[in-house]
């Protein structure tokens, strides 16, 4: 599997700043590792819904018989994008007349931040959290405002999607001109210039052995350091893939807390620091993009 950024210095090398744009204030978006998908917009796996396996015989024993059943899936990819529109007028003033592509150099990368951080809180929300939700894998802390993800990302299991014929322009986000790149008639009658980005994405989620989280966290309810060891357990972390521990900054400084009590200075040291960047040689990545201690609570059934 690629991340986004090493798919980008690949196949995006005419616009090679937009994968700056899209991640530079998106960490978790940035971690994920993604796969080619199978048929463009389309991507079909298999899941196992049944193994047999071999076992350990005498010499001269017969071997058991092993057997694998899978079940055909499909997945969609869906649309990273967004249109920008502009009046005539605006874009000669703004531009001082070099027309709507310089126009779209200014004004693009900022769109593009803002598209990737609402996506990021998207992901988190609507298919981390719902995610683990359906398939057990959370547990409450017993206050609420904030949540932790331990994600390990794996291929075909848990993992990102990409249509690799979309960068015929050698970009991750392609540019699509409206009207041919001329001035039309907008649905209020205005004359403007338009153009669509679009870039072919999407996400494979299909083994809850890759995700624990912890929810409903807050000042007074922080999770015990057996929590944070379980949540990691229940995302098998170091088996196959990468895992990391996801949530707000000010979530993972709780977790200082906990580690704190078993910090201690030696002889010869001067410094003492508070940085908690790993858990149990697990990466910590702090977002922005989760909500600032505003989470509903979380009923976990």
């Amino acid at each position: 599997m690629n991340t986004l950024r090493e798919i980008a210095a690949a196949r995006a090398k005419k616009q090679p700043k937009q994968v700056d744009y899209l991640l530079n204030n998106c960490p978790l978006l940035e971690t994920i590792g993604y796969t080619p998908s199978t048929h463009g917009l389309q991507h079909a796996y298999e899941t196992l819904v049944e193994a047999t396996g071999g076992a350990f015989v005498n010499i001269d024993q017969p071997l058991p018989v092993a057997d694998v059943s899978a079940q055909l899936k499909w997945a969609s990819l869906g649309i990273l994008g967004f249109t920008i529109e502009a009046g005539v007028d605006k874009v000669n003033q703004v531009t001082n007349g070099k027309g709507f592509a310089e126009y779209l150099a200014l004004k693009s990368p900022k769109i593009m931040r803002k598209t990737a951080m609402t996506t990021e809180t998207s992901i988190i929300y609507d298919l981390l959290l719902a995610f683990a939700l359906k398939h057990a894998k959370a547990v409450s802390a017993g206050g609420t405002g904030y949540s932790l993800y331990a994600v390990r990302w794996s291929e075909e299991e848990f993992c990102g999607l990409y249509d690799e014929t979309g960068f015929g322009q050698g970009a991750l986000l392609e540019t699509l001109p409206l009207s041919g790149g001329n001035p039309y008639k907008n649905s209020s009658g205005q004359t403007v210039y338009g153009a669509d980005f679009k870039s072919y994405l999407g996400f494979l989620l299909e083994n809850p052995q890759c995700i624990g989280s912890i929810v409903n966290i807050d000042s007074t309810h922080k999770p015990t350091a057996s929590m944070i060891d379980d949540m990691l357990a229940s995302a098998r972390a170091g088996d196959d893939g990468n895992t990391f521990i996801f949530g707000h900054p000010k979530a993972l400084n709780m977790l200082r807390d906990i580690k704190g009590t078993a910090m201690r200075m030696t002889t010869g040291e001067t410094d003492y620091s508070r940085a908690l960047t790993s858990w149990n040689q697990i990466p910590m990545i702090g977002s922005y993009n989760f909500k600032d201690g505003t989470e509903d609570a979380v009923t976990i059934s």
